[in-house]
């Protein structure tokens, strides 16, 4: 007999298998290809400011805008919805 693996019992649990495999795979391409913007932006706004205490990252996503928003503070929350 073969050692297959389990099968998902349920439909909400293949929604979230192929949603995460899925936001894994926009976020290696996010990474990879997007121009660093949120660096960009930043620098040119916040370089010339005192470092903040705290930064809130609204809307998240992949956290590229969470890493950049942390150079300019000493502790920063990356906040997204996960589930409406």
């Amino acid at each position: 007999m073969h050692n297959k693996a389990p099968l998902l019992a349920t439909t909400e649990q293949r929604i979230r298998t192929v949603s995460e495999q899925y936001n894994t795979e926009i976020s290696k391409h996010y990474a990879a290809y997007r121009p660093p913007i949120h660096q960009m932006i930043l620098n040119a706004n916040l370089s010339s400011l005192p470092s903040f205490y705290a930064g809130v990252d609204v809307g998240c996503g992949t956290g590229v805008p969470t890493v950049a928003l942390s150079e300019y503070c000493q502790t920063v929350r990356g906040l997204i919805q996960v589930n409406p």
